[in-house]
């Protein structure tokens, strides 16, 4: 079956603005709600993989004028978006351009009555449809064909809805949410609803009475509580039926191959990220969007994977030579939190990853040998760097001072980015696909150590890259970041 993605372009839009507020370029152009939903859209490709993908928007002024005839109030009381929202529309359309998707607005309906309508073509058309909103309207489309997925918080929070888990969820059945929003009503749209019918009330009326109608018909058999507020809000539940349901008649026709992506212009989005100095997402970019059959990348990616040297007795430890020259990327394991029982210590110069199977030498012997190795004035590199400097405490040496984490790295570069773990990383930011580079058991831990250190390095040489042309958030990471690490592993 196709897959078929809608995207309500405003709701995730704004989720971008309020997210990011003050994230500007260095012209102070506002750019957090494009950069939100920039994230989004390639979380959507990555995750999602459609056939199509098209957006919804509320046109504005005319969009819920036709909703604001069944009931003044409708959406009473928003507050207008700040003007620097509204500057980035141009350049979210500019960059849907680039991505070779659709826009739809219309007169009269609204963004979900966009997708509800092209949904249902869809479904006609036996292609799968995802709903991306944070609006929960789009819960009454759910079908067979038809999927939600609602953006909770921030913009990695996601609730994924099919049928199933809709009526798990909320005790009722899919065709029965448009029935319960116009007993409860809606404060976020202003819909009144019944006044002082709250969900669990309106859940156990409609699982004896199906519908609004049924409830209303058989007002007579419903406990007297409840009917004194059922009779009292007649009228407002039926006006609210109408204002929350999703209208299907949309004046737009489905036409897949403007939908398809093949309008896309791999070389403006390139183009477009780097003007916005989105320098990160240019290596997150999808296959979909390569240029001459390379991944659009401001970094040359070639994995170094070292050789393994186990050190697993004093006599090994002695004889340890480790580069001055190259810096060192280190990374830990230990069985107890903040570095108790330690177990092994991997030690990347480059050519060598080090494997230092700490439980099986003696104390004495690590403190004199690492205390030579981890020189005062000599940097490390790693991957959250505290629990290694947390392992050098508990077996009583410094290791150094942080030169670089590529775990806080990626957050100071996408904060909206959620992915953490360096199988993500090395994912998405040097296209590595690798079977999994965290939660090992020791032995798969130990065989692993060379790939681990490389792709650590790699990383680190990228982010090292990309903080360089931001000079606020390189002075971010060297002078507070990195210098915060070790106080914060000796108070641990």
């Amino acid at each position: 079956m196709k897959r078929f993605v809608i995207i309500d372009g405003k709701s995730v839009f704004y989720r971008g603005y309020y997210a990011m507020p003050d994230l500007k370029t260095k012209d102070g152009i506002p750019t957090g709600g494009v950069y939100g939903f920039a994230v989004m859209a390639l979380e959507v490709l990555r995750k999602l993989k459609p056939d199509y993908v098209c957006v919804a928007w509320d046109k504005p002024k005319t969009n819920i004028r036709k909703r604001l005839e069944l009931y003044s109030k409708y959406k009473a009381g928003r507050k207008p978006a700040p003007a620097d929202f509204y500057q980035q529309i141009p350049i979210l359309h500019e960059l849907l351009d680039a991505f070779g998707w659709p826009l739809y607005e219309l007169d009269d309906y609204e963004a979900d009555d966009i997708m509800g309508t092209l949904a249902l073509q869809a479904t006609k058309k036996d292609i799968e449809t995802m709903l991306v909103t944070s609006d929960l309207d789009v819960l009454q489309l759910i079908s067979s064909h038809t999927k939600a997925y609602i953006l909770k918080t921030g913009l990695s929070n996601i609730e994924q809805y099919d049928v199933a888990f809709f009526e798990k969820k909320h005790g009722i059945k899919v065709e029965q949410f448009l029935d319960y929003k116009s007993l409860v009503g809606d404060a976020s749209d202003n819909i009144p609803g019944v006044p002082g019918i709250g969900n669990k009330s309106a859940v156990e009326l409609l699982n004896q009475y199906p519908t609004l109608d049924d409830i209303y018909t058989n007002l007579a058999l419903i406990k007297s509580t409840l009917v004194s507020k059922l009779e009292a809000g007649r009228k407002s539940a039926y006006m609210s039926h109408k204002l929350a349901e999703i209208w299907l008649d949309a004046p737009i026709e489905l036409d897949l191959q403007a939908v398809d992506g093949s309008k896309s212009k791999p070389e403006d989005i390139k183009k477009i990220l780097s003007n916005l100095e989105f320098r990160s997402l240019i290596n997150r970019l999808p296959e979909v969007f390569k240029v001459d059959g390379n991944y659009l990348s401001t970094v040359d990616i070639d994995i170094k994977i070292p050789k393994a040297v186990v050190i697993d007795s004093d006599e090994k430890l002695q004889q340890l030579k480790v580069s001055e020259e190259d810096k060192l990327v280190i990374h830990s394991r230990a069985r107890g939190k903040h570095g108790e029982n330690p177990k092994v210590l991997l030690i990347d110069d480059t050519s060598n990853c080090y494997v230092v199977l700490v439980d099986k030498i003696k104390i004495d012997t690590l403190k004199d040998k690492f205390s030579y190795i981890f020189k005062s004035d000599r940097g490390v590199i790693g991957y959250d760097l505290k629990n290694s400097l947390e392992i050098g405490y508990a077996l009583g040496f410094e290791i150094g001072f942080v030169e670089h984490d590529v775990l806080i790295g990626a957050f100071l570069l996408n904060p909206l980015n959620r992915v953490s773990s360096i199988t993500q990383l090395a994912q998405i930011n040097l296209n590595y696909q690798a079977s999994s580079l965290d939660d090992l058991d020791e032995i798969d831990f130990i065989q692993k150590a060379p790939e681990i250190t490389g792709v650590i390095r790699q990383i680190a040489k990228l982010q090292v890259a990309e903080m360089a042309k931001l000079k606020k958030i390189n002075s971010l990471a060297k002078d507070i970041e990195w210098k915060i690490i070790p106080i914060l592993a000796e108070m641990e």
